[in-house]
């Protein structure tokens, strides 16, 4: 009979080996690939500090609405509907990316099982998914007609760097497959080499001549009404009106005038973002408590 930190202890190494293995079937794989014809392939040391970022990224609850919100609504491995987690099939610390093509929604049994390495995950297996491309991984790039087509795109000045980038399925710091593939491109069309797109250097400065100023209006009204009748929270009212999270001065000045015009006490405080923090702890705690018991039938 095995002790439950002998058992923990056997995971941790069943874990560390099913990555291991998984690193070295992946170096084999792509080794293999280019002996293939019609395959660009970049070789790109994965770095630390990109990996941070994107853990930080794929963190945050603005990044997950924004690209996760249409994901089926169920375990992508058994059906399950509930606690559901957002799990990359290929880790951040193995090349994987933050594109929606390398994220699935496991319930907590088969998000563990994910982690430890069991095999029998029928819809996220690893090989399943490199052999039908679908993983947004930055290590491969094919130069095909479709990459074609979205470099015309940007030589166009349609898109811009970031758009293209995104497109290819790169992250935003990738800058040698980038450069290669952008030469390809110009050696084929005999584009001259001092060739500059400007799309996301104009639109940065549009967005902030836009943000400089915020006008109060019926539309900022009608949000600072809900944020004062507490339906909504201060994270929520400042990003419907357009207000980055640094700055203070534009909803200050919103604010003094709302409580001006329908005379509100200057001691008014909302508490919606405290309590839905609350929330979130508890069901965090509540998720916790049902991991543990989970893992003590299992064992």
């Amino acid at each position: 009979m095995i002790s439950p930190l002998g058992k923990t202890q056997l995971r941790v190494i069943l874990r560390g080996l099913y990555f291991l293995n998984l690193y070295y079937s992946l170096k084999v794989y792509f080794q293999n690939s280019t002996e293939k014809g019609g395959l660009f392939i970049i070789n790109i040391q994965i770095d630390e500090n990109e990996i941070i970022k994107l853990r930080k990224q794929f963190a945050s609850k603005n990044f997950r609405y924004k690209n996760y919100s249409n994901i089926k609504d169920e375990c992508f491995n058994c059906g399950n509907k509930e606690n559901l987690t957002l799990h990359h099939i290929v880790p951040i610390s193995l090349g994987g990316t933050n594109n929606i093509s390398n994220i699935a929604n496991l319930c907590p049994i088969c998000h563990e099982k994910a982690h430890l390495g069991y095999d029998d995950l029928k819809n996220i297996g690893i090989f399943k998914a490199i052999k039908n491309n679908s993983l947004g991984r930055k290590k491969l790039v094919e130069y095909n007609q479709d990459t074609e087509n979205i470099l015309h795109r940007y030589f166009n000045l349609e898109i811009g760097t970031k758009e293209a980038k995104c497109l290819l399925g790169m992250s935003s710091k990738t800058k040698n497959t980038w450069y290669n593939i952008l030469n390809i491109y110009k050696k084929k069309y005999s584009i001259p080499n001092n060739f500059k797109n400007k799309i996301d250097i104009l639109n940065a400065q549009e967005s902030k001549k836009e943000c400089s100023y915020i006008e109060y209006n019926d539309t900022v009204e009608h949000i600072l009404k809900e944020y004062f009748s507490s339906n909504i929270g201060l994270k929520e009212a400042r990003k419907s009106i357009g207000i980055s999270e640094k700055t203070s001065s534009s909803w200050k000045r919103l604010v003094s005038i709302y409580k001006s015009k329908f005379f509100i006490p200057n001691d008014f405080s909302n508490k919606v973002d405290t309590i839905n923090i609350q929330e979130e702890r508890i069901k965090t705690t509540q998720l916790n408590i049902l991991r543990k018991k989970e893992k003590q039938l299992s064992s």
